[in-house]
């Protein structure tokens, strides 16, 4: 099964591909007007006779830096989970780690 939230990668895995039902939700825990946490629900539809063994997914988001430097730049997390029984319903919890190979380089304002 397959699915993005991009239409030319769907176009291209049209044989394997499902539409889900997506569910997201920002939330600010202390109200500072910047989210703390994305709370994602993916429904996948699958026939009685199906099972999922394996999840891979790629998540992509934007990023931006306020202080003390103004930066925006793209992430992305990968998840993957699997199991040698039929998997029904999955929680995966976690925090996003930003991994810096070179030092930032910001110019002016």
């Amino acid at each position: 099964m397959y699915f993005s939230t991009e239409d030319v990668l769907n176009d291209l895995n049209l044989k394997y591909l499902r539409i889900p039902v997506l569910k997201s939700i920002e939330i600010d825990n202390n109200n500072d007007g910047i989210s703390d946490e994305i709370d994602f629900q993916i429904l996948m539809p699958i026939g009685s006779n199906e099972y999922i063994y394996k999840i891979n997914i790629l998540l992509f988001c934007d990023v931006k830096f306020k202080d003390p430097v103004k930066y925006t730049f793209d992430g992305i997390s990968y998840i993957s989970s699997s199991s040698s029984s039929p998997i029904g319903n999955i929680l995966i919890e976690g925090d996003i780690l930003l991994r810096q190979s070179w030092p930032l380089i910001a110019r002016g304002g």
